[in-house]
């Protein structure tokens, strides 16, 4: 791997030095990283150590964990939207439990953060139906700056809905009927539909 990230470089073993070149050399290796799919690899440390040698630290943006965060926007007053503010959101408590959340993610902790497997994540995340958005916040891991801590920022749609109706026949008289359905019960992926008719 080390071979195919050297490809192409200008840099030379022997040459005189050139800040320039190996500028757009460093360059040259991060775009080898993001053509794979690693965006978030960085050059961490480039220098010459007491022999002259280039030592080039590349961090490769490995996920440290995975956390997720429920938010839903705030609700608008009546009378005119103000665009600037529509987007606020506020952080609340996810009905969803993370287990269901974790198997559908196909990046997991402790490896590169991969532009794919994130894409096929969020994918999955709404094949569930339970999220109205699947957003992401990226902050470096306090215990290993090297690495990162990606969080799922998750609108969950409503998942509940009650019915009810009122009819009226000559034979039977009045009709009342009501339904509850919630396609996420209790968080856990599972279906709950009760319905009542009475006469």
């Amino acid at each position: 791997a080390t071979d195919k990230l050297l490809e192409g470089i200008k840099t030379k073993v022997g040459e005189i030095y050139n800040n320039d070149i190996l500028r757009e050399d460093a360059d040259k290796i991060i775009k080898k990283y993001q053509e794979k799919g690693y965006v978030l690899a960085t050059i961490a440390d480039m220098r010459f150590n007491e022999k002259n040698i280039l030592k080039i630290v590349i961090s490769e943006g490995i996920v440290s964990k995975i956390e997720f965060k429920g938010v839903e926007q705030k609700e608008e007053k009546a009378g005119v939207k103000n665009i600037t503010e529509s987007d606020e959101l506020k952080e609340i408590k996810l009905k969803t439990k993370d287990y269901i959340i974790e198997r559908e993610l196909e990046l997991k902790s402790g490896e590169v953060f991969e532009l794919d497997k994130f894409q096929k994540s969020v994918k999955n995340l709404f094949r569930l139906g339970y999220f109205k958005s699947v957003n992401q916040e990226i902050k470096k891991d306090p215990e290993n700056p090297d690495n990162i801590i990606l969080i799922l920022v998750l609108d969950e749609n409503k998942s509940g809905s009650v019915q009810g109706a009122i009819s009226y026949g000559s034979e039977a008289g009045i009709v009342g009927t009501i339904s509850v359905q919630d396609n996420n019960f209790r968080g856990c992926s599972q279906n709950l539909g009760l319905s009542f008719e009475m006469s």
